[in-house]
């Protein structure tokens, strides 16, 4: 038996454990793990110099843009992106222009996706009222549903009241919350006159206080809706990492890397280019927040890579996010190194919690008979994060010229290799749309 691919002189990252040894990978699913000397012939074999092996890391939480907002993000800019950082999947937020709210839009984003299929590449439906006579279509598509109880475009927001009534036409589907709560916001706005374009930067992180996250996550766990289906995106407080885990069948909930490793100081240096939402916290809080990560209280690591334009970033209010696929990896090996994270939470929280969670098939783990997919890392490596490099569209970040230890060295996809140090191999497009 010749197999496709063999990986060897690495060291292989297995149920929470480091063990020497290779792999094989033949038709795109792993065939054999184990010594070296026992692998199959094979018609390619990537030799490594004790770079440690992962099961494919996994982001959750990214924004592609294209359609109408293609000067932001394509997916061949955003897929690249995923490549470069190490990523094998991705799962794309649905506030598109236009916004996924149908069959028809999403069959159109696969049709373009289809070309730049670096890595794998998964859907949110949008909840709101223009999508619920769609509901039953998209879900058989669709990996889960984003509930935008408040967002800048005031059209895909929903209100707590329909969120019950949606559920009962999702059969079990996992609803993901973008958790702020619109009257506490709304009124910050309104008293600060940010609704007139007035006001200042600092005014309109404030309009967002941890609270109105606190308020939200509150009222979401009071509805009749089971609580295994919801899972809270970029939670950025942690008293409401605490409520979360009051409850039984807890929710899950992902974090995001500037949540835990920035803090309002970012925004004295950076300006409106480290301003997301939610916005950066208190530095007591993230030290909180991360704590609470360490520990493992949150399930997953997620960049919400937000890429805008510069004119997006300049203008009053400013556009809320920032690129992350290519820095979310590194910045947490970083952490690693530091001795903050263990590479195992890390691991857990990229691979095989996504993979579980939101039910990808045969991934987040490393075994016979499991896809392909590898996120190769070296974690001796220091470089220094150069926005100007990025494959995304937006060249800024709130982590510029930070210096880090530990990158992904390669990105293996299916058993193809579409990264290998920093370059992305943009004649491999080994990737696969994943369906519900």
């Amino acid at each position: 038996m010749v197999v496709d691919l063999n990986l060897k002189g690495g060291r292989i990252f297995i149920a929470g454990e480091l063990h020497e040894g290779g792999l094989s990978i033949d038709e795109g699913k792993i065939v054999k793990v184990g010594k070296e000397k026992n692998l199959p012939e094979s018609s390619q074999t990537l030799h490594l110099n004790g770079q440690i092996i992962c099961p494919g890391f996994i982001d959750v939480h990214v924004h592609l843009r294209g359609g109408e907002e293609a000067d932001k993000e394509d997916f061949e800019s955003g897929l690249s992106a995923a490549a470069a950082g190490g990523i094998t999947t991705v799962l794309d937020m649905p506030n598109t222009n236009p916004p996924l709210s149908s069959l028809t839009i999403l069959e159109r984003r696969i049709l373009d996706a289809s070309r730049s299929l670096y890595v794998n590449l998964g859907f949110y439906g949008l909840l709101n009222e223009k999508s619920l006579p769609h509901i039953n279509d998209l879900k058989k598509f669709v990996k889960a549903f984003k509930a935008y109880l408040y967002s800048p475009n005031k059209s895909i927001q929903i209100k707590y009241s329909e969120l019950e009534k949606f559920y009962e036409k999702m059969t079990n589907s996992k609803i993901v919350i973008h958790a702020e709560d619109p009257f506490m916001i709304n009124l910050l706005l309104q008293k600060k006159r940010l609704k007139d374009r007035k006001g200042t930067l600092l005014d309109v992180i404030s309009s967002h206080p941890p609270e109105a996250e606190y308020e939200a996550v509150s009222r979401v766990l009071s509805l009749h809706i089971p609580k295994n289906t919801l899972h809270f995106a970029h939670i950025s407080y942690w008293r409401s990492v605490n409520k979360i885990w009051r409850n039984g069948k807890r929710p899950t909930m992902e974090a995001t890397p500037h949540h835990l490793f920035l803090s309002l100081k970012a925004i004295e240096r950076f300006g409106s280019k480290a301003y997301c939402i939610p916005p950066l916290r208190r530095e007591s809080d993230r030290i909180r927040l991360l704590t609470l990560f360490q520990a493992g209280f949150i399930d997953i690591l997620a960049s919400d890579h937000a890429p805008h334009t510069i004119e997006d970033k300049e203008r009053f209010p400013p556009s809320p996010g920032f690129p992350g696929l290519e820095t979310m990896v590194s910045l947490a090996l970083h952490y690693v190194n530091r001795g903050i994270l263990t590479l195992d939470r890390v691991v857990e929280s990229l691979s095989s919690n996504p993979a579980r969670i939101f039910k990808l098939g045969d991934r987040g783990a490393i075994k016979e008979g499991y896809v392909g997919d590898l996120t190769i890392i070296d974690l001796s490596r220091e470089v220094k994060i150069d926005p100007s490099t990025f494959y995304s569209k937006s060249k800024f970040s709130p982590f510029e010229d930070m210096r880090v230890k530990g990158v992904p060295y390669a990105t293996i996809v299916g058993g193809e290799i579409v990264m290998m140090e920093g370059e992305v191999y943009t004649d491999v497009k080994p990737g696969s749309i994943i369906r519900g």
